[in-house]
């Protein structure tokens, strides 16, 4: 069975990975050292994350945050015993271009407060459910599932907010029935945008701004489903539910976003599933060029 079967607009797509996983070449490759390089940065700033905790205040600064991750970068030892690599080598960030999308995600977080700390924005997780409609769409779109939904997403915000916020998103796929493997999957997003709190709040009882504008996105809803199509969230209210600084929250969401994420490429058959607009890729990029200082 392909890894798409017919997908009707009132259904969840069928996938069956069994011919996908003996065909690797849409994987992103990524190198043993840069490998290691990953998940030792990775684990560095949290480190760091944590050193603020009773720090993230009016005067946090996110330039101190990111100039006390690299001493704190170190690979573990076991894997250079027995070999003649040298700790100096792998002690260091990966090149932007070999960072895994965890820490892709970081930086557009970490870029994406800074910018939330100079404007009246402010940076909100949120998941968006999608329709069958919709996802049965996306799938057919050419340019690829990813590609289709932002520019969805776009065209919706530019309409409703009149302008087009900062944000990034990743797909993430929940079983509907069968296995994550094979069964049908029901495509969701998880994300994060900048918001001022006119485009949040609601008037006269109606949709917010922002939820008009997803739900323009997606398409019409049946009123069950519509209720439970966006989720807005607030990285501070839940720091103080869980008990960890705000910063924590901002640093972990990426990972609870990616957390399924290998078996989401697989389905879409992408070498990525995680996207942002230009400005939020630049910014980003700039912040976390000063690792990684030439």
């Amino acid at each position: 069975m392909e890894n798409r079967t017919q997908t009707h607009g009132s259904e969840w797509p069928y996938f069956d990975l069994s011919q996908t996983l003996n065909n690797a070449k849409f994987s992103k490759k990524v190198f043993l050292v840069d490998g290691y390089r990953n998940g030792a940065t990775l684990r560095a700033v949290r480190l760091a994350a944590l050193s603020q905790r009773d720090n993230f205040s009016a005067g946090f600064s996110i330039l101190d945050l990111i100039h006390s991750i690299p001493p704190l970068i170190q690979v573990d030892p076991y894997y250079l015993e027995g070999t003649r690599r040298q700790a100096q080598h792998f002690n260091r960030a990966p090149a932007w271009r070999h960072c895994k999308p965890e820490l892709k995600a970081i930086f557009y977080q970490l870029a994406m407060l800074q910018q939330a700390a100079q404007s009246a924005c402010q940076l909100i997780p949120f998941t968006l459910d999608l329709t069958p409609k919709f996802v049965h769409r996306a799938f057919q779109h050419k340019a690829g599932f990813i590609d289709y939904t932002k520019r969805e997403i776009d065209k919706a915000m530019k309409s409703e907010l009149d302008r087009k916020p900062q944000y990034w998103f990743t797909v993430e796929m929940a079983t509907v029935f069968g296995s994550p493997t094979s069964g049908r999957q029901r495509p969701h997003l998880h994300a994060s945008i900048l918001l001022n709190d006119s485009e949040t709040e609601s008037k006269r009882k109606q949709k917010t701004p922002i939820s008009r504008a997803f739900h323009k996105a997606v398409g019409k809803c049946p009123p069950d489903f519509s209720n439970r199509l966006l989720h807005l969230g607030n990285h501070r209210a839940y720091a103080e539910q869980v008990g960890i600084s705000e910063i924590e929250a901002v640093i972990n969401w990426p990972g609870y976003c990616l957390k399924l994420n290998t078996t989401a490429r697989l389905h879409l058959k992408s070498k990525t599933n995680l996207t942002a607009d230009n400005v939020t890729k630049r910014q980003a990029e700039a912040l976390y060029g000063l690792l990684t200082p030439k």
